[in-house]
């Protein structure tokens, strides 16, 4: 029902004379083969390739059943079948993940119904990015992990490793759970330490698979292109987006017109522009990068009402890690793990808006698998609450 050029982030279109998200997943689909060019001279080309190839992949496959559209100019509403089963099966890994976690039903109803209806879920679900493909992985990466935790096998780490080896062969940024990973993998090691040879060998079979599947394109480009591991593109101080003016405390603490447009402001409308972390968060996670809440008075009111609801659900999130923390309960390794990766994915995504001080930093799109583990949180903690009361 709605147009696949609303609701989305750097996708240009689908021609081989473009760049972005589109131009990378033609130049794939027509080619068979990486662009040669350099990626730091090509938007969105430094990014790893297994979203856009999966995608090319998709196309082939719909053209073999003859679904593929007349027009090039198309290709993006039915490549946007893939990001909403993309959306739908992360629902399926949060559900199992509660399992894992040994929430009850009302936990994980909680947990799959605020992650789903969630606005951004929403419209995430129909990006042609690579972030719905990661967000999948991650929550993948991190369900696996739990269940080798209680079953510690040699099968069950090596689909461990390729859960992370694929996130960031999705994107990078996906690391940021791996020390979350690691920590309970030697948390599992501390408690059976007369195993450590066993464990040992698992290890090994882990770095094998996700090393190399996850950073071959990364060392790719160093290597022949000299592109920096972790290379982003930035934009100068000219942007209409760059908020570098404004210092820390503002960027949490700073307030002043943060309210009165619930929709981001990302050029200056008006002489003015979000700069506020925390605020800014909230609205993308309303309204993305739309402004459609101001169409008429009933979305107004909606998206007003929706707007301070998240607000809401935003604080309840640390809130209830801070009384899971404090609950002495069987489930200390999924608390290492959850709380561990959101906590660091969180600190990359401050300091991501700090090093690149544009609007577009603030995105949530960034942090959507620790969104979700806020989720969890929200509905362990309650589920805590609930058995004391």
């Amino acid at each position: 029902m709605t147009d696949a050029l609303l609701f989305q982030n750097d996708i240009t279109s689908f021609h081989l004379a473009c760049q972005g998200h589109l131009g990378y997943i033609c130049h794939l689909y027509t080619n068979g083969r990486l662009p040669d060019v350099n990626p730091m001279t090509a938007f969105e080309f430094c990014q790893p390739p297994l979203y856009y190839a999966v995608s090319a992949l998709a196309l082939k496959l719909y053209g073999l059943f003859g679904m593929l559209p007349e027009s090039a100019w198309d290709m993006d509403e039915i490549l946007q079948l893939l990001p909403m089963m993309y959306s739908m099966m992360t629902l399926v890994f949060i559900d199992k993940t509660g399992k894992q976690m040994k929430l009850p039903h009302e936990g994980r109803l909680a947990a799959v119904c605020i992650a789903g209806f969630l606005p951004y879920s929403i419209m995430s679900s129909g990006a042609l990015n690579n972030d719905t493909l990661v967000t999948l992985l991650m929550v993948m990466s991190i369900y696996y992990t739990l269940r080798w935790f209680e079953k510690p096998d040699r099968k069950g780490i090596a689909i461990m490793a390729v859960c992370i080896g694929a996130a960031m062969m999705t994107k990078l940024s996906a690391v940021v759970i791996a020390p979350a990973m690691a920590g309970l993998m030697v948390y599992r090691v501390w408690l059976d330490r007369k195993e450590w040879k066993t464990y040992l060998k698992q290890f090994l079979c882990f770095g094998a698979i996700s090393f190399p599947l996850g950073l071959w394109y990364p060392v790719y480009c160093a290597l022949r292109y000299r592109m920096p591991i972790g290379y982003v593109v930035s934009f100068g101080g000219e942007e209409p987006q760059y908020i570098g003016m404004y210092d820390k405390w503002s960027r949490f603490f700073g307030f002043e017109r943060a309210f009165e447009y619930l929709a981001i402001r990302d050029d200056h409308i008006g002489g003015f522009a979000d700069y506020n972390i925390p605020v800014s968060l909230v609205k993308f996670a309303t309204f993305g990068d739309s402004h459609y809440y101001l169409d008429s008075s009933l979305t107004r009111t909606a998206g007003t009402c929706l707007f301070w609801i998240n607000v809401v659900l935003f604080l309840i999130m640390p809130l209830s890690a801070v009384v899971w923390c404090l609950c002495r309960d069987a489930r200390r390794s999924y608390k290492i793990v959850m709380l561990s990766a959101a906590a660091l994915s969180l600190c990359f995504y401050v300091k991501f808006c700090f090093q690149y001080a544009h609007v577009c930093s603030m995105n949530i799109r960034y942090i959507m698998c620790a969104v979700y583990i806020g989720c969890f949180v929200i509905a362990a903690a309650a589920a805590e609450l609930q058995k004391r009361a």
